[in-house]
């Protein structure tokens, strides 16, 4: 637990001044937390707006449980907004006595809203990365780090509830015999495992886009669009040195304040990262010139054909059905999405289902063009 203030360090405060606090923290908390309630509001209804009116009818669960971390999100962050009245933000001599009890409350909520909104957040991630990748290896891995996420969403909100017993002892400061377990390491090891989680999602894709046979200017295009999310893993560490640092000051509200602050980044950003692939039709609709002029720019080609880069030619549509191939669109108006293939189809030889699956990338100008993704063995996966 945090470090109480001994009695040298409180004599050598400041007389409190509770109208006009010093050094406060609340212009940081209101103009933090009020632009990523207006950017994630922004990104969740231009997702909604590109899968239920421009694609029509395309939602899925990973937009819903995007929906819920933003639910979560704009709570947390208006829970800290709230604080502020209470002397969050403050240093701790300039709060009140009788404050303290409230602000232990609104912290513990804001430990247990943290752990699912994080959790949901990338489950959705992870939803979307199936929706996408139809590769076998791609799909276990990401039912594993689901299974991952909801373990670790349900680890970080059960503890702060029942760090104490009676529960009411977590607010109740001034009792002389609380029961309480120290939530110190719990609380840095969790942080570490949340940052870890944060880098393994957010940065998967960036080893299958590499592969893809389309333009340099392109791919890298389509890797920097995923990879905004190592923003996301970076605020996370940054996350663990300002929790190591809590639990060894006085000044928790001070401190815990900025905690909350990077916190906020991290779930506001994660949410923001999450919904980038899905709000490309809302963007080429408002921006048409925009996303015209970066289209034209990263090399997109012009024919509508089946090309195969890795064997040369050009493959018929009944060649590709016989294929198995299953097609990833990445069209002006539709983010990349997976389109159904023939289940338990040989691909190349004698090689079987799941050894080997082929891709074919749309390009945003309507051009089909196989990526083959290097699997065990040398083959063609």
């Amino acid at each position: 637990m945090s470090q109480l203030p001994t009695l040298d360090v409180v004599l050598s405060w400041p007389t409190p001044d509770y109208e006009n606090p010093r050094d406060v923290l609340d212009p940081l908390v209101w103009g933090v937390d009020i632009t990523l309630i207006v950017l994630t509001t922004i990104f969740i209804v231009c997702r909604f707006y590109s899968r239920i009116i421009i694609i029509r009818n395309a939602l899925g669960m990973d937009d819903w449980t995007m929906l819920m971390a933003y639910v979560c999100a704009v709570a947390t962050a208006i829970l800290h907004i709230v604080e502020l009245d209470v002397g969050v933000g403050r240093h701790l001599y300039d709060v009140k006595l009788e404050w303290v009890p409230t602000i232990a409350k609104m912290a513990v909520a804001t430990q247990v809203l943290f752990g699912p909104t994080s959790a949901l957040t990338k489950i959705s991630v992870c939803l979307t990365y199936l929706r996408i990748f139809p590769s076998r290896t791609n799909s276990r891995f990401n039912y594993v780090c689901i299974v991952l996420l909801i373990a670790t969403g349900l680890a970080w909100a059960l503890p702060p509830i029942f760090q104490c017993w009676p529960i009411k002892d977590a607010w109740d400061y001034f009792k002389v015999d609380r029961k309480c377990m120290n939530l110190e390491p719990f609380s840095i090891a969790m942080t570490a495992v949340n940052a870890f989680t944060d880098c393994l999602v957010f940065l998967w894709p960036v080893h299958y886009l590499w592969k893809v046979k389309l333009s340099l200017n392109k791919r890298v295009g389509l890797i920097l669009s995923f990879s905004l999310g190592v923003i996301v893993c970076i605020v996370s560490i940054v996350r663990i040195g300002y929790i190591v640092k809590y639990f060894d000051t006085w000044d928790v509200t001070h401190i815990g304040t900025i905690i909350y602050v990077i916190t906020d980044v991290e779930t506001g950003l994660g949410i923001i990262c999450g919904c980038l692939p899905g709000i490309r039709p809302a963007m080429r609709k408002c921006f048409p010139g925009l996303v015209h002029s970066t289209d034209n720019r990263s090399g997109a080609l012009n024919s509508r054909r089946h090309t195969d880069l890795t064997y040369g030619g050009p493959l018929s549509s009944h060649q590709s059905h016989r294929a198995g191939y299953r097609d990833i669109h990445v069209t002006r108006d539709v983010e990349m999405k997976a389109s159904p293939a023939p289940v338990k189809t040989r691909t190349l030889g004698n090689i079987s289902d799941d050894e080997s699956q082929e891709w074919v990338f749309r390009t945003d100008i309507q051009t089909d063009i196989r990526t083959d993704i290097r699997g065990p063995h040398g083959h063609v996966s």
